[in-house]
């Protein structure tokens, strides 16, 4: 206690030395446990920095320097910032960097002259909206905090030059930051964005404003996933693929011949938006298996479809994983779909299946194609993959005709009961021909 009381004796006297010197800047920097309220007295002081501090608040009467134009209250146990803050009308800059603070002050909104605002390393987990009154604002740094969102008002800010959103809990950007004409620096990295953004993040600035300037113009933001059927033949891969889509079970379907192709839409798992499902349904057949595996991507999700009646030898489950495997890389996802598991339980070993190919295999489904047990929750672990996958939102522009905008959106946004496009041919050699050109058309290792 005595030695808190001769460091305020201290303080004090110190603080009357420079005001009586007719001092503008005063740098306390240094572990005090309190701001005296002499402070209020130093009216002359137009530069107040207090670093490295106990302070656990401020004093009302520090609002009292009117004249103040920069404050720094740094590194400190502060957890809020008393009203009154709005009478510092001279403020230009005012940094309270590695403080504690949760929200500021409503009356921070009345610095109309102020330009540089630094809050990096607080507890913010909202965006402060008092923000977005402050016209003469050209530095921003929230860095550090908690932050969830970015409102669209942030347009307002259009003096702004420097805006730092790094380290939050940021998922997305709203397209106004590309109104920000005077924008010159931009940082959010370390954020955990969903995808085109997180990609977008690692190629620079640039892209990142190409892609929110497009969703600005009236672009379209699309999410679209590749999704392929393998496994053995006639062990249900295109009923599967009917179940999905939302068809009726259809007894004795023919045997698929090259590649089918079908879209269905399923809801994303996380925003209020329908992903586009390309589903590519392969035929099992020994023969197809050569070429099939050009069509394997590192940027597509896998279903290996088997047959519980079947052991893991005769649905030749290593031997299509090891394929996926050496064509699209390890680090692409397969679930393992059991169809027909009504009639029987599957006998796979899959804890042996995923210490030998690790996280490439997520687990198994138990599905039946005729009953739609199981559809559901194989559904909702579709969605909650292909929502990650690398590429799989991009923005679509508009076409400049009204007319053609919504004819482009409807094909783009193609509803689940689409007509299937089969890739096939009369003969063996015919299905070769017509599934290497059709198919080569729309990219190999892209999307379907």
């Amino acid at each position: 206690m005595a030695d808190r009381w001769i460091i305020m004796r201290d303080l004090t006297n110190f603080i009357r030395k420079a005001q009586s010197e007719g001092r503008t800047e005063l740098i306390l920097d240094e572990d005090i446990p309190e701001l005296p309220e002499e402070i209020g007295n130093f009216t002359s002081l137009q530069r107040l920095e207090i670093r490295r501090s106990s302070i656990p608040y401020i004093p009302e009467r520090l609002w009292e320097l009117t004249n103040l134009m920069h404050l720094t209250i740094s590194s400190n146990r502060l957890t809020e910032l008393p009203t009154g803050i709005g009478r510092l009308r001279h403020l230009r800059a005012l940094w309270l960097k590695g403080c504690r603070l949760t929200a500021l002050p409503d009356d921070i909104s009345e610095l109309h002259d102020l330009e540089d605002l630094q809050i990096s390393g607080n507890r913010l987990s909202e965006f402060p909206r008092q923000i977005f009154d402050l016209g003469s604002l050209h530095t921003l740094y929230l860095d550090y905090n908690q932050i969830t969102h970015v409102p669209s008002e942030i347009r307002r800010l259009n003096k702004l030059e420097r805006l730092d959103l790094s380290s939050n809990r940021l998922t997305t950007l709203p397209h106004e930051l590309a109104g920000l004409g005077a924008l010159k620096e931009f940082s959010a990295i370390n954020n955990p964005f969903e995808d085109p953004l997180a990609k977008l993040i690692e190629r620079g600035n640039d892209a990142i404003f190409s892609y929110l300037r497009g969703l600005q113009e009236d672009g379209i933001p699309l999410y679209e996933a590749k999704v392929l059927l393998t496994g053995e033949g006639e062990v249900g891969k295109t009923s599967l693929a009917r179940a999905l889509r939302g068809l009726p079970f259809k007894e004795g379907l023919a045997t698929t011949h090259g590649i089918e192709l079908d879209t269905m839409t399923i809801r994303h798992p996380r925003t209020d938006v329908n992903i586009v499902l390309n589903l590519w349904d392969f035929g099992g057949q020994e023969v197809y298996r050569v070429t099939h595996q050009f069509f394997f991507s590192q940027r597509a999700f896998y279903l290996l479809v088997c047959k519980p009646r079947q052991g893991q030898q005769e649905n030749s489950v290593e031997q299509w994983l090891r394929l996926i495997r050496l064509r699209a890389g390890p680090e692409v996802k397969v679930i393992i779909v059991a169809t027909y598991s009504d009639e029987r339980r599957p006998e796979l070993d899959i804890p042996h299946l995923q210490q030998t190919f690790g996280p490439m295999v997520i687990g198994q489904w138990l599905i039946d194609n005729k009953s739609g047990r199981g559809i559901p929750e194989l559904k909702q672990a579709i969605a909650e993959h292909t929502a990650s996958l690398p590429g799989c939102s991009r923005v679509a522009l508009a076409v400049a005709s009204s007319t053609r905008s919504r004819c482009s959106r409807s094909a783009l946004l193609a509803p689940a009961s689409s007509t299937a496009r089969r890739l096939s041919g009369s003969s063996r050699a015919g299905t070769f021909a017509a599934t290497g050109r059709r198919s080569c058309a729309t990219s190999p290792g892209g999307r379907g």
